[in-house]
């Protein structure tokens, strides 16, 4: 494993001895930063194919709303039912 450096600016380098315990603590926050990239990356991806899956299991879904629930005011293109007018 490499010695990880630490940086007070771009190009100026810590040149002293950080305390242990910081250290342990970005060492710390580094591992979960990798760890949540990784976590994105599949929710991402999961996301995607789910949304390519709907697209394709859209009618079947529709059809058993329907048989289901045959009075249903929600249709496929309106996600809440429409008020009645009142005179």
């Amino acid at each position: 494993m490499t010695q990880e450096r630490y940086y007070w600016h771009p190009h100026q380098p810590v040149r002293g001895e950080l305390p242990a315990a910081y250290k342990e603590a970005s060492a710390a926050r580094r591992k979960a930063n990798v760890a949540l990239e990784e976590a994105d990356a599949a929710s991402l991806k999961a996301y995607a194919t789910l949304d390519k899956v709907y697209t394709a299991c859209s009618p079947a879904i529709e059809a058993l709303h329907k048989v289901e629930c045959p009075d249903c005011p929600w249709g496929s293109s309106r996600p809440f039912p429409q008020k009645e007018e009142k005179p």
